[in-house]
C-alpha cells in the first residue's frame, strides 16, 4: 500500500523540529565531547548489564562496525570496559568503569535540564498535549519498550463533563446518525448533574490513560426512563468507549447494544456499553 505524499512529509517536518529543538544537529550533543550516538551507547550500558556488542548494536540498531569505532574511542577514554560474561566464559560483555558512569551522570542531569526548560516553555494543556502526543508515538514505534500504559482513576474536574457531552454528540452520530437531537438530551442530563450533584451520594469518574481521558463512569440518584429503578447508577460506559451513557429519545431507534438498558435487577448497573477499537 502506498504511503501518501502528505504523510511522509509530516513525519520528516516532524524529525526536522525535533532534531533542531533538541540540538541534535550538533557534533557534540550536551555541550560534551560526546557525538549522540556515544550518549546512547553510555546511556544503554548505564541501563543494562551484561550487554554484548552484538546486543547493543541490535539494540541501537547501528552497523556493528560503526558501533565498534565508538566502543574503542569510549574504551581508550577509559569510559568503557569490556571483560568475561560470568554465564559464559567464551562471551565478553561491555559496562561502564567509575569514570564512565560520571560520565554519563552528568549528561544525564544536563538531558534532564535540556527537556525540563523546553517544558517549562508550554502552558499546562499544551505540554500535557505534547507529553501525550509524545508517549503515543514511542508506543507506536517501540510497543515493546513503551510498557503497559500508566492508568488513573480520578473524579471530574473542569473540562471533563464538557468532553462527556463532546464524545457523545460525536460517537452517536457516528454510530448511529443521532446527531444533534440526542446531543441536546446529553446536554441536559450533564446540566442537571453539574448543577445539582449531591457529593455524599453522586459521582462522576474519569480514567486516564497516561493524562489522556478515556472512559467515564458516573453513579446518580434518581431515573431516567420509564420503569427504571431509582437505586442503580444510571449508566455505566466502558473503556475506548464514550463517556456514561445516556438513553436516545424516543423518536430514536434504539441500537443493539446488549440488552435493555432498564432489564437489570435494582441493585446492578442498567448496562455496559464497550465499543471496541475505539479510543476517546
Amino acid at each position: 500500500m502506498a504511503v501518501p505524499d502528505d504523510a511522509v512529509d509530516a513525519v520528516r517536518g516532524f524529525n526536522r523540529a525535533y532534531t533542531r529543538r533538541f540540538g541534535l544537529l550538533d557534533q557534540q550533543h550536551l555541550g560534551s565531547d560526546f557525538s549522540l550516538g556515544e550518549v546512547r551507547v553510555l546511556y544503554e550500558l548505564a541501563h543494562r548489564d551484561g550487554l554484548s556488542a552484538a546486543g547493543l548494536a541490535r539494540s541501537l540498531e547501528l552497523d556493528p562496525g560503526h558501533l565498534s569505532r565508538m566502543l574503542a574511542g569510549l574504551r581508550r577514554g577509559g569510559l568503557v570496559r569490556r571483560e568475561r560474561s560470568s554465564q559464559d566464559r567464551r562471551a565478553s560483555v561491555l559496562g561502564l568503569t567509575p569514570a564512565g558512569r560520571r560520565a554519563f551522570d552528568r549528561l544525564d542531569r544536563k538531558a534532564t535540564v535540556q527537556v525540563s526548560a523546553l517544558l517549562r516553555a508550554f502552558p499546562d494543556g499544551q505540554r500535557a498535549e505534547l507529553v501525550e502526543g509524545l508517549t503515543g508515538i514511542r508506543r507506536l514505534l517501540e510497543p515493546r519498550e513503551a510498557g503497559a500504559p500508566a492508568v488513573l482513576i480520578r473524579t471530574h474536574r473542569p473540562g471533563d463533563l464538557g468532553w462527556v457531552l463532546e464524545r457523545h454528540g460525536v460517537v452517536y452520530t457516528e454510530e448511529y446518525g443521532w446527531g444533534a437531537p440526542f446531543e441536546a438530551i446529553v446536554a441536559r442530563v450533564v446540566a442537571e448533574f453539574a448543577e445539582t450533584q449531591d457529593p455524599v451520594r453522586e459521582a462522576c469518574w474519569v480514567a486516564e490513560l497516561e493524562g489522556r481521558r478515556a472512559p467515564a463512569v458516573r453513579s446518580a440518584r434518581g431515573s431516567l426512563g420509564s420503569g427504571c429503578s431509582s437505586s442503580s447508577p444510571r449508566r455505566v460506559a466502558s473503556a475506548s468507549d464514550v463517556p456514561w451513557s445516556t438513553p436516545a429519545p424516543a423518536s430514536l431507534a434504539q441500537p443493539d447494544i446488549g440488552g435493555s438498558p432498564c432489564g437489570r435487577s435494582r441493585s446492578s448497573p442498567r448496562h455496559v456499553r464497550s465499543t471496541r477499537g475505539r479510543a476517546t
